[in-house]
């Protein structure tokens, strides 16, 4: 009887050194997978990220260039506006500073 109590537990011990290897392995692989996934879903975030601020750069481009010319516009008026009181300095001309104009 305890041979075969001493036989049982040597079996165990045996399945055990076995199983436990086994076990390790596929854990490893599993938190493996779980690093190849997050790694994989950083890629994706990052990706999509960029793309974001892609389409940001060419927005903030736009409005850019908009303000360039609007401020180019303003500078033109103001340039014509003096050109325009030249002339009229030039030609003797008053200038109408309000009232009726008469």
């Amino acid at each position: 009887l305890h041979l075969l109590l001493l036989l049982l537990d040597l079996l165990q011990l045996r399945l055990l050194v076995l199983v436990q290897p086994v076990q390790g392995l596929v854990h490893r692989s599993g938190d493996g997978l779980l690093v190849v996934l997050a790694d994989l879903v950083g890629q994706a975030l990052l990706g999509v990220l960029q793309l974001v601020l892609e389409v940001v750069a060419v927005a903030l481009q736009a409005v850019a260039g908009v303000d360039l010319l609007l401020h180019q516009l303003v500078l033109l008026g103001k340039l014509l506006g003096l050109a325009h009181h030249a002339l009229d300095l030039v030609l003797g001309q008053a200038a109408l500073l309000g009232g009726g104009g008469d």
